[in-house]
This record gives C-alpha cells, sequence and structure tokens, in this order.
C-alpha cells in the first residue's frame, strides 16, 4: 500500500498569500500590458487635445470648453511644453503609463490606510488585491484621463486624517484639506469623497465619541488646506480673465448635467409606466 504525502505549511495563512499573491500579480500584468494594447477612448483624445492648447498659450475655459477641472490638464499642457514633444500618440502613450503609476501609487496607499485601521497584512493584501481587479481600475486606471490622479489626491488625504487620529499633528488636516481640494479640481464628482468626510465629522461626536472641539479644529484645518490648494488656481484664472468661466464650466455646469438627466430619466420613467 502506497503511503500518502500530505503537504504541512508552517504557516496556515501561507496558502491564502500564495494565492492572493498570484491572482494580484494577474491583475498587474493585465494592467500593465493594457497602455500599450487598450483601445483608445474617444476622452484620452479629449484631454490629449486639451495639454496640447495648454502647452501653446491658451487658458482652459477661456480659450476652448471644458468641463473637468484644471489639475490635469494644467499638469500634462506643462509636461508637454517643458519636453517640447513632438504632435503624435506616443504622448498618450506616456499618460497611459503615468495613469498606471498613479493607480500603483493609489494601491500603495491604500495599503498603508488599511494597516493603520489594523487590518492584518493579510486584510491589507485583500484590500489592493480587490482593488486591482475592479473594473475601474483595470480600464480607467490606465487611461489619459483626470480619474486616477483624483483618486490618489483623494485616498492621500484620507490618510494624513487617519494618522491624525493617532500622532495629532496639526498639519495633517491641513494637508489633507489641500489634497480634497486637489481631487476636486482634478474632477469635480471626486468631492463625494471629501463631503462624506465632512459628514463623518460632524456626526463624529454621536458615532464614535470624538470631541467637538477636535471636531472643529480638524475641519479648520482642512478648510486652511483647501484654501491655500485653490488660491494659486484663482489667482490663475483672474489674471487671465478666465475665473468665472473657471467657476462655471467646472462646478454649474456639471451641476446642470446631473440635474437635466435626473430630470430627464424621471420624465422617461413616468411616461414608462
Amino acid at each position: 500500500m502506497s503511503e500518502q504525502k500530505n503537504i504541512f505549511w508552517r504557516n496556515p495563512t501561507t496558502i491564502v498569500w500564495l494565492m492572493l499573491g498570484a491572482f494580484f500579480l494577474a491583475n498587474m500584468v493585465i494592467m500593465l500590458l493594457k497602455p500599450l494594447n487598450k483601445a483608445i477612448n474617444p476622452d484620452e483624445l479629449q484631454h490629449l487635445h486639451i495639454a496640447w492648447q495648454i502647452a501653446h498659450g491658451h487658458i482652459i475655459y477661456r480659450d476652448f470648453w471644458e468641463h473637468h477641472g484644471p489639475v490635469y490638464g494644467l499638469l500634462n499642457g506643462l509636461l508637454i511644453y517643458v519636453t517640447d514633444a513632438e504632435p503624435s500618440l506616443r504622448i498618450l502613450l506616456w499618460s497611459r503609463i503615468l495613469s498606471a503609476g498613479t493607480t500603483i501609487s493609489t494601491m500603495i496607499i491604500t495599503w498603508l490606510i488599511a494597516r493603520r485601521l489594523s487590518l492584518s497584512h493579510t486584510g491589507a493584501l485583500i484590500a489592493i488585491v480587490a482593488l486591482s481587479a475592479t473594473i475601474v481600475t483595470q480600464g480607467k486606471g490606465i487611461e489619459m484621463r483626470p480619474d486616477p490622479l483624483q483618486s490618489l489626491f483623494w485616498i492621500t488625504g484620507l490618510y494624513c486624517l487617519i494618522r491624525h487620529q493617532a500622532e495629532r499633528n496639526v498639519y495633517l488636516p491641513i494637508t489633507a484639506g489641500a489634497l480634497f481640494t486637489l481631487s476636486i479640481l482634478s474632477n469635480a464628482k471626486a468631492g463625494l469623497g471629501p463631503f462624506f468626510v465632512v459628514v463623518f465629522y460632524l456626526s463624529g461626536h454621536w458615532l464614535c465619541g470624538l470631541r467637538w472641539s477636535d471636531i472643529w479644529r480638524d475641519m479648520l484645518g482642512m478648510a486652511i488646506g483647501l484654501a491655500l490648494a485653490a488660491l494659486p488656481f484663482v489667482i490663475y484664472f483672474w489674471a487671465n480673465n478666465a475665473l468665472l468661466d473657471f467657476l462655471y464650466y467646472n462646478f454649474l455646469w456639471n451641476l446642470e448635467v446631473v440635474l437635466y438627466w435626473s430630470a430627464t430619466d424621471l420624465h422617461f420613467a413616468a411616461k414608462g409606466r
């Protein structure tokens, strides 16, 4: 009779780590191959054109239409201007690579947040594996668009606030407020994240016993960070006679579109009854 042989793991979580690691590695390989193979999204051509316009001296919102925040376009325009890049799809490819790097940075911050929240190494790994497998990460996370950058700003700001709860460093809420603002100025819809942060603080006294003095101090710090991050953009657009255009197309226009779509959906839903 042949003797049955079994594999004994020294640590019961070893097989879990091997499975999660293999799944994460597969997700990363797929994601890193997509910049070269993924079909071009029309939005990417829009952002490429915006960056090209800015690099050649045009003012966003004033000289051409755009409804995303100015951060991503200004950064791309600066890169094209500094590198004196030729007009080609090579710019799009490098922008995709930068977006992939930004998405990986968001995964790293997600790991740090999970560890700060006292999750085990396995729990933190599950968090970034789940993030790497989402359609948004695999699709939008490697495209030339502001979404990866807005996510990095927002997640890093959240990490600063979580660190602040342990370290009580007065500069962390200020940094968080600045990062939240940059996230919103990358894409207005990113304001949902900071909105819920404010909601948490306003209800934190009843939810988890936060002292009102701590709540108002942290919110004041975030407000200072907001002002510090927003001021250069306000000055830039004011100096270029585009402040009202910036405020309208970045905020009010998007709100009008959301309200219009909502009203349209309600109209067709009512007709379908």
